[in-house]
């Protein structure tokens, strides 16, 4: 696929507005406590479902990309090389930052663990998709060995072992089938199944664009409804402490993979707005990474909770510009850095270093 596809640029951009908005409702508590959004809890239950399957999309679209791509070990090796940097950016600005406001006093160790952030978990998502990356190459190679019967057969059986029966048996694993998080294979399945709908259903030219993104988004907001409805239901039916609120559900994998391919169909004409969303587009994962930086999540997070300052409907607005805020302020940082970096060609000099 040598064209861009505009559709899964414009839901780049509205996943990183989901991981926000998922952490600032969990990261106040505000699910099961309606103190928090008062009359507007139910709102914020239903958002919360909506872009719970954030994640699991962002690797359904890797997945999807890394197949169709399928770049050799050295261009993975400077990708994830690029990645990092970022990452070590982040973690920098965000220690300036606590220093300058004297939240605490300069320490060489603190300053030298800043720049580890993959091997201390600091962004969990960004330790495993590395490592996902690094393996990618086996799992292209995988898929080039299955017939189409044969993937859906490995795809339904991957799903009954690392979904359905650690959803009854409550299994926890490290590799990541536990509830919550995602994890290494957690991430492979849905890894494959990204990369085999680009080799399946690449050319769907058959199928009615609209009326199939229309099916998929009607499913995706079906499936979005069951799963803020799910909790109270297991309760009712005698099932208290069992949730599908883990990105391994298969409600969630559901979600993930109707959105995916309700916003794949997606196309826009006008070539300069294309050009626009694909730049932020590219953009936007600095979102995630930014507001999640782990001296901005100890030390200001405290600042930027919309439930300490508003309640009702003035509660929705207040949140939703602090979504937009917190998106805004993490691309521009994104954008100045890229600028700053590309001066002399700096972080292609920083790239052939580092690969020797």
């Amino acid at each position: 696929m040598n064209e861009r596809n505009i559709g899964l640029d414009i839901l780049r951009i509205l996943l990183a507005l989901m991981v926000v908005s998922i952490h600032l409702i969990w990261g106040d508590k505000a699910l099961g406590n309606s103190v928090y959004a008062g009359d507007m809890d139910v709102f914020f239950v239903l958002l919360f479902a909506l872009c719970y399957p954030a994640v699991n999309t962002y690797v359904l679209i890797s997945g999807y990309f890394s197949y169709a791509k399928k770049k050799t070990m050295s261009q993975i090796l400077r990708s994830l090389l690029k990645l990092w940097l970022c990452l070590v950016f982040a973690q920098l600005i965000g220690y300036v930052l606590v220093l300058a406001t004297r939240f605490e006093s300069f320490s060489v160790l603190a300053l030298v663990k800043h720049f580890f952030p993959l091997t201390r978990g600091i962004w969990w998502y960004m330790s495993v998709y590395f490592v996902l990356m690094l393996i990618s190459p086996a799992l292209n190679g995988v898929l080039d060995q299955l017939s189409k019967r044969s993937y859906l057969i490995m795809i339904v059986v991957a799903l009954i072992i690392c979904s359905i029966i650690p959803f009854f048996t409550k299994f926890v694993s490290p590799l990541g089938l536990n509830q919550g998080s995602g994890g290494l294979l957690w991430f492979i399945v849905l890894y494959l199944t990204g990369g085999g709908i680009y080799k399946y259903l690449s050319d769907y030219s058959k199928f009615n664009r609209k009326r199939l993104g229309l099916f998929a988004l009607g499913g995706y907001l079906v499936l979005s409804l069951i799963l803020s409805l799910s909790s109270r239901f297991m309760v009712r039916i005698g099932l208290e402490g069992y949730s599908f609120y883990s990105y391994n559900s298969i409600i969630v994998y559901g979600q993930a993979l109707m959105l995916f391919l309700a916003f794949r169909q997606v196309k826009i004409k006008s070539i300069q707005v294309s050009k626009t969303i694909s730049n932020i587009a590219s953009l936007s994962l600095a979102a995630y990474i930014y507001h999640c930086q782990e001296d901005v999540i100890r030390k200001l997070y405290l600042y930027i909770r919309p439930f300490n300052y508003a309640e009702g409907t003035r509660l929705v607005f207040l949140f939703l510009s602090f979504v937009l805020g917190i998106y805004l302020i993490s691309i521009a940082i994104e954008y100045l850095r890229r600028k700053l970096f590309s001066i002399g060609n700096l972080e292609n000099k920083i790239l052939n270093i580092v690969q020797g």
